[in-house]
């Protein structure tokens, strides 16, 4: 955006309205754009000005240019009366900027006097004031800053059949709380054998003897300190249904009074 300066010295009035009864006015000024209180600058009080008070009071402007350029911009000066109970308003003077730009002096400020506008709508005296412009600036207009990232936890939920869905074998169902499918109470089988206990013979109750057989291949190992190896049957007094889990599936069960499959 493009802008410019302006710099007017508020020096001094003259033939002020006195609203003062019994002392001399002291009088200060209030200058702004469009009466805008954010751009408003205050002079110091002149002590027993009366009605042609002295500041040299100087203010500095920023002009919006496309603004300044169309008019709608002006230069407001209050002429205010100090007191004790209360301050007076004296006069306003008010001129469009557009108006000063067209009659600025480019080699220097420029001196002019407007007529003080009393509340009642007349004139009585003179606002003297020096003004000039500086050349145009260039502002970039800021920009806006990135949306702010998102943790995981904080990222908007999925709308419904938005989620993907893992399907599972019908064999196993939906995975449980354990690391294992639920058709298993420890690890699956390797690859190549068949699930154990074999289809035919319930799992004996707790307490029951069972027969054990190693499984053809599988390591030899020991079942309650009897040695066993691969493919032989063996019989294991007083094993119960859940030592002979234990074991893992390396092994097959029986039930104690029924033969072995060789």
């Amino acid at each position: 955006m493009e802008f410019r300066t302006l710099d007017v010295t508020l020096i001094s009035a003259k033939d002020l309205k006195d609203v003062n009864t019994f002392s001399r006015m002291d009088v200060y000024a209030i200058a702004t754009l469009n009466n805008d209180p954010r751009t408003s600058h205050k002079s110091p009080v002149d002590k027993d000005s009366g009605p042609s008070p002295r500041w040299n009071f100087p203010v500095k402007f920023s002009l919006d240019e496309p603004s300044l350029q169309a008019g709608r911009l002006y230069l407001s000066v209050r002429l205010v009366s100090d007191r004790k109970l209360g301050d007076k308003h004296i006069g306003e003077v008010t001129i469009p900027v557009k108006e000063l730009l067209d009659t600025s002096d480019k080699s220097g400020p420029r001196t002019v006097s407007y007529a003080v506008r009393l509340p009642s709508g007349k004139s009585k005296g003179t606002l003297e004031f020096s003004y000039a412009f500086g050349e145009k600036y260039t502002v970039q207009a800021p920009q806006a800053p990135p949306p702010p990232m998102m943790h995981q936890h904080e990222q908007q939920p999925k709308k419904l059949g938005e989620e993907p869905v893992t399907a599972y074998p019908a064999a196993y169902g939906a995975p449980s709380s354990s690391a294992y499918p639920a058709a298993y109470a420890q690890a699956p089988p390797p690859q190549g054998y068949a699930a154990y206990p074999p289809q035919g013979y319930a799992p004996p109750a707790a307490g029951v003897p069972v027969r054990l057989r190693c499984i053809p291949s599988a390591a030899s190992g020991t079942v309650r300190g009897i040695p066993s190896a691969a493919g032989v049957s063996i019989r294991v007094p007083e094993t119960t249904k859940e030592e002979a889990w234990q074991h893992g599936p390396w092994y097959s069960w029986r039930p104690a009074g029924r033969p072995l499959d060789r």
